[in-house]
């Protein structure tokens, strides 16, 4: 709901609070964490034309949704279960 303000550090924390959300998501769902590890070393796109920050907008977003999820990815695949937040 965009009418709700945003927490004062929302800038600040919102990718390490996106980050602990998916760390959740995946740790706890083992049939989603391996349809994620399926990927393999492919590069994840959010494609969301109008989100230029979390997708890739028109092309010229910053993909951080992506980019966690691969982040996430790595961290399983190495086996790194000791980061929980960044």
């Amino acid at each position: 709901n965009k009418t709700l303000p945003l927490r004062p550090d929302w800038e600040r924390v919102k990718d390490d609070v996106m980050w602990a959300a998916l760390w959740s998501k995946f740790s706890q769902n083992s049939d989603i964490k391996d349809l994620l590890l399926s990927t393999e070393d492919a590069i994840l796109i959010e494609d969301a034309p109008r989100d230029f920050y979390w997708g890739i907008g028109n092309g010229t977003g910053k993909n951080i949704l992506g980019k966690l999820l691969m982040e996430i990815r790595t961290t399983f695949q190495n086996g790194n279960l000791t980061k929980l937040f960044s």
